[in-house]
Formats: C-alpha cells, sequence, structure tokens
C-alpha cells in the first residue's frame, strides 16, 4: 500500500534556518511579541514544518523546471496535458542548448 505524503516546499537555496529566523526576530521586535530561541524556533519547524526544505546552491534547475517538478502533483487534470506538453518541450530546448554549448567547449 503506497503511503500518502504531501508534495514537498523548496524554499531558495540562499535562504537557510538562520536567515528566515532573522526575518522572524525582526518582525517579532516590529510588532512587540515575545519570540522563542533559535533553538525553540528550529525544534517546532522541524516538528510541525517537515514538508518545507532548502534547495541545495548546486541545484541546476530553472524556475520554469523546479515549479514542474515540484509541484506536478497538485496540477488537476485539466492542467495536467498542457503543462506535461509545455516542460517536455522546455526540456528538448535544454538539451538542444546544453548540446550546443558542449560542442563549443570541445572544439
Amino acid at each position: 500500500m503506497k503511503k500518502d505524503t504531501k508534495p514537498f516546499i523548496f524554499l531558495p537555496a540562499h535562504e537557510t534556518y538562520t536567515s528566515i529566523y532573522n526575518s522572524y526576530i525582526n518582525s517579532a521586535e516590529e510588532i512587540s511579541e515575545v519570540s522563542v530561541s533559535f533553538t525553540t524556533f528550529w525544534r517546532i519547524w522541524n516538528a510541525y514544518l517537515p514538508d518545507i526544505k532548502f534547495l541545495t546552491p548546486r541545484s541546476d534547475l530553472c524556475d520554469f523546471c523546479k515549479e514542474c517538478r515540484f509541484n506536478a502533483k497538485n496540477w488537476t487534470d485539466e492542467e495536467k496535458d498542457n503543462k506535461i506538453i509545455k516542460w517536455n518541450n522546455h526540456i528538448m530546448w535544454a538539451t538542444k542548448e546544453r548540446e550546443y554549448y558542449r560542442y563549443f567547449i570541445i572544439h
């Protein structure tokens, strides 16, 4: 039996727990709210937001590929046909572009 899983939400590679925590602290200060320590923030994040992750800096996917790769499960049946055609065309274009640059690097 296949386990139901939620799709992951990937934050940009330049974001970190620390940068998100600093934004949280700044927001809490602006509205004069009490804040929690970084350790508590990190524990809460891991306990309640396990489906929000950070992309690694070495990720070489463009924004369109990321959107398709990570959100395909959320597409309606009507969206699937159109988006899959666009995605396949995009992949073919990217493959041709890579081949073009490989040719000039070698020659």
